[in-house]
Parts: structure tokens; C-alpha cells; sequence
């Protein structure tokens, strides 16, 4: 069990830390435009391209915090499915 703890910390760290717009890019690329919108709770799925975006606008602290949180569980959803192909 310890690992899977530490693979939940990982990502947690990583989606905390790492820039919006690259968790942004991450989502739209893993989940599409429009499930990354819904994710966020944005009505207009292009402002995830537009969070994406180096100089673009930045979210809302609510917007950014779903983003986060999305990308992690994206992030852990992959590496599991990942495993379980092997």
C-alpha cells in the first residue's frame, strides 16, 4: 500500500507545483477541450486553449484548484490503465 501512497503524493505535488497552463495542456491533451472545460466548470470549453496558453489569462483561484485536481486524477487514471496494458 505504501506505494500507492507515494504515487498519490507524487501527482498531487507535481499538479500542485507545476505552472497552469502546462496542467491545462496536459488535460486538454488527455481528456479533450471540452471534457477539460466540464472538468473546470468553464461554460466556454476554448478558455481551457486559452489557460493553455503561455500569457494567456489566468483562471480563477476555483478554476485553477478543479484544473489542479483534474490533472492529477487524469494523470493517476493514466498511469494505471498504463500498468494494467503491460
Amino acid at each position: 500500500m505504501p506505494l500507492v501512497t507515494e504515487t498519490v503524493e507524487q501527482l498531487e505535488r507535481q499538479a500542485a507545483t507545476l505552472p497552469v497552463a502546462d496542467v491545462a495542456g496536459y488535460l486538454q491533451g488527455a481528456l479533450g477541450q471540452r471534457m477539460s472545460a466540464y472538468l473546470a466548470g468553464l461554460n466556454d470549453s476554448r478558455q481551457v486553449d486559452r489557460y493553455r496558453r503561455r500569457g494567456g489569462p489566468a483562471p480563477t483561484p476555483q478554476v485553477e484548484q478543479r484544473l489542479r485536481e483534474g490533472g492529477a486524477s487524469a494523470q493517476g487514471g493514466n498511469r494505471v490503465l498504463s500498468k494494467a496494458g503491460s
